[in-house]
């Protein structure tokens, strides 16, 4: 809070080409944003643009590693990484629940919605919905055709779409470029993480060294390098899945 607030403060002071003077020069006739108003929603994308990559990051290397056909696959044929980091995505959802309030009455589905009223949507549901997905519990890297939820829709759809699947494509494509091999040491939770997390976390396992896909606050995976095992800024005592690059 204190950091974005000093930050429109020198932004107010000199403007720049940058999301923080876009907000500050904003308007609707003439109602402009609150100091208030432009934090949170710093803070909102800041955090959405930082969790949710991290979401699909680390989920994405479960669902490969839980399907070592599809590793195999997008090893041999990693042009697929596109519709690989789609397909993980569609999957394992970086967001599981969302929300929507009715501006005015409307009917879905035979169900009536009254206004003000707020449906809580299942992404991950409808990300599995066989009326749209062929073997929707079956994860395939070409999957085509494939049109998730998983960033939402309509005037709401995220803003960061298209950088977070850019994340990914280089994250995939750069993991099975540089790695021979990789595979779980268990398939339980076996272990507790106990050290502190670092920015090291961040790279890529080594060749030959154990690392760990470790389950976050909400229960989605995180993968670490090195002897830290997750990325992360949370002091509570996370579960550890080990795994290993075998080359």
């Amino acid at each position: 809070d204190d950091y974005f607030r000093s930050l429109i403060k020198r932004r107010r002071a000199d403007l720049e080409h940058d999301l923080v003077s876009a907000l500050i020069a904003a308007r609707d006739g003439e109602d402009r944003l609150s100091e208030d108003e432009m934090v949170a929603t710093l803070i909102l994308l800041f955090a959405a643009g930082f969790e949710t990559t991290t979401n699909l990051i680390g989920n994405g290397l479960l669902c490969l590693l839980r399907n070592p056909d599809q590793f195999a696959r997008l090893r041999a044929e990693p042009d697929l990484v596109g519709s690989a980091v789609e397909e993980m995505l569609r999957f394992e959802s970086p967001v599981q629940v969302d929300a929507r309030t009715a501006f005015e009455p409307v009917e879905i589905d035979g169900h009536r919605v009254g206004a003000g009223e707020t449906v809580v949507t299942f992404l991950g549901a409808a990300n599995r919905d066989p009326a749209e997905f062929v073997d929707p519990e079956r994860f395939d890297v070409a999957r085509d055709p494939n049109h998730p939820l998983s960033f939402a829709a309509g005037i709401h759809y995220c803003l960061g779409a298209n950088l977070a699947r850019l994340e990914g494509r280089i994250v995939f494509d750069r993991l099975v470029r540089r790695t021979a091999d990789i595979e779980w040491l268990d398939d339980a939770i076996t272990g507790v993480l106990e050290s502190a997390p670092s920015a090291n976390a961040s790279r890529i396992c080594p060749p030959g060294q154990s690392c760990y896909a470790a389950l976050n606050y909400s229960g989605y995976p995180h993968t670490g390098g090195g002897t830290v095992p997750f990325m992360g800024d949370y002091n509570d005592v996370q579960p550890v899945v080990p795994f290993v690059n075998k080359g």
